[in-house]
């Protein structure tokens, strides 16, 4: 028997760009295509028609779509190595603009590039940097602590750096 054009263009559309179509959801689409009356049942409502010939042509075409899919989904993933800078935001003393370096859903390192044109903002931020990157890698979010003694650049850093993370999508 032949499936509607939903039932035959929607998981191959779907597998073709690279969207896993997993068992349930193919299931669902040749359910949908039986209801229009152009297929044949699938071998778990084939129960009740007695077709014993027929699922197998028909379930059979979506499982091979699903299992490559699936394998090339985590592919990306893992290896994808990303930099993400957020806004800068600018604070009494100058600007300040958070740079992430992201693989996969981690964070795996920070630049915070901070005011430095006068000695006293210089002294703070050689020594609130490190601590702030530290932070950020250790909680992996913007949620982290501000710094004593560097409070408008942490606030400053947290904000530009919320700006990077909802960029990544994190």
């Amino acid at each position: 028997m032949k499936r509607s054009f939903l039932g035959r263009a929607f998981p191959s559309a779907l597998t073709a760009a690279g969207v896993a179509v997993p068992s349930a959801t193919a299931g669902l689409v040749m359910l949908h295509a039986m209801l229009a009356g152009s297929a044949a049942p699938s071998a778990s409502v084939s129960s009740s028609s007695g077709s014993s010939a027929s699922p197998t042509p028909t379930g059979a075409p979506a499982t091979p779509p699903t299992n490559p899919a699936a394998t090339a989904t985590p592919q990306p993933t893992v290896a994808t190595t990303r930099t993400i800078t957020g806004a800068s935001v600018a604070d009494r003393y100058g600007a300040v603009q958070a740079t992430i370096t992201v693989k996969g859903k981690k964070i795996t390192g920070v630049s915070i590039s901070a005011p430095e044109g006068d000695p006293r903002s210089a002294s703070i931020n050689q020594q609130a940097v490190p601590m702030l990157q530290s932070e950020t890698l250790q909680a992996q979010s913007a949620t982290i602590n501000v710094i004593s003694g560097a409070t408008e650049t942490s606030d400053a850093y947290i904000q530009s750096l919320q700006g990077a993370l909802k960029n990544a999508r994190l």
